[in-house]
């Protein structure tokens, strides 16, 4: 079996649609340094199955489509098409798990930009799924030889990124800032306050759950305003945009640290809050993402920011480093479920 012909379009360097013929004998392909030698090695190995976005020399698998230039527009999908030949020979040589019935084969494979055009159905391949992220065809044709082969599915592409996604998030430092929150925490135990946390949505089921772990597990006082009737008391007398505010007003005490989260950091009743608290020299910290200038991240006197645009990246992101603080509290991270049971040295595990 040997690579007979190699096409390219849109796939790293190659724009253009690119075809290599790779003839009996030794091929041989020449260049100056970044000129893409490496960029054909890689198609050949891509369209074959590669599932890694490392391997591929990229941080996520939509880096194998060309990005554009100073003079070429990206293009919205890469496309690679191998021929191979002689597969009915290596297939009587045991080189392939089935039995090839043609003498040539025919791999392909297809990665869609995110938010690009539907692509058209040609030649009996399938269309993609409609779905946010990126798209990926992969198939064989002109026999079964090629079927042994592993290759990459639309899902397990997008969740590679998805993960990249959330990689990419953790790794930002905020250490400093993470030790900061410890800090004010602990401060606010000493002087006899307690936390406020508070959300939207998402948002307030993560201060919900951070409030409880913080007191459980922490032993730091920790509330939330989420009782239904609270709620919709304030919001019908005072308007949405302020139930927070005055929630603030008839439960704050100048001890008291404050914690807001919103994803956007535009929500109206959250940027009402803190304004409440600061002008009542109550120390707050602000949990946000999307724009880096997002207006309640100005607001904190410590502000927690996670650079995605994607909600649950943001709020669980936001949700681990809160309960990573609580967990620098306590001094573990796997410790029993009671902190008497902890006291007391016993191993009952955590639930």
């Amino acid at each position: 079996m040997r690579l007979a012909k190699l096409h390219m379009a849109g796939f790293k360097s190659f724009s253009e649609p690119a075809e290599l013929a790779l003839d009996d004998g030794v091929t041989a392909i020449v260049g100056s340094n970044g000129c893409g030698k490496s960029n054909v090695v890689d198609a050949i190995t891509w369209v074959l199955g590669e599932q890694s976005a490392k391997s591929m020399r990229g941080d996520r698998m939509e880096d194998v489509i060309f990005s554009g230039s100073d003079d070429r527009k990206p293009t919205a999908a890469a496309e690679v098409r191998l021929m191979l030949s002689q597969v009915e020979q290596a297939a009587m040589q045991g080189v392939l798990l089935r039995t090839a019935r043609a003498a040539e084969q025919r791999a392909d494979r297809t990665r869609f930009r995110r938010h690009s055009v539907r692509p058209i159905d040609r030649g009996g391949v399938r269309r993609p799924r409609r779905r946010s992220g990126a798209a990926e065809i992969a198939r064989c044709s002109q026999g079964e030889g090629l079927l042994a082969l592993t290759y990459p599915t639309p899902d397990a592409d997008w969740l590679r990124d998805c993960l990249g996604h959330y990689r990419r998030a953790l790794d930002a430092d905020v250490i400093a800032s993470l030790v900061r929150l410890k800090e004010l925490v602990t401060a606010t135990r000493a002087r006899g306050g307690k936390l406020i946390c508070a959300g939207n949505g998402a948002s307030s089921a993560i201060a919900s759950h951070a409030a409880a772990d913080y007191t459980k597990a922490a032993g730091v006082r920790a509330v939330t305003f989420h009782d239904v009737d609270l709620i919709t008391c304030f919001a019908n007398d005072f308007g949405y945009e302020r139930w927070i505010e005055q929630a603030l007003a008839a439960y704050a005490d100048d001890a008291d640290l404050v914690i807001l989260i919103s994803s956007s950091g535009w929500s109206p009743n959250v940027l009402r809050a803190a304004e409440y608290a600061r002008g009542r020299g109550l120390t707050v910290v602000t949990l946000t993402g999307f724009a880096p200038d997002n207006p309640l991240r100005q607001l904190g006197d410590l502000s927690l920011w996670v650079d995605s645009r994607a909600y649950n990246v943001v709020e669980s992101v936001h949700q681990i480093w809160l309960l990573m603080v609580c967990d620098l509290l306590v001094g573990f991270m796997e410790y029993p479920a009671t902190r008497g049971a902890r006291d007391s040295g016993a191993a009952t595990p955590s639930t």
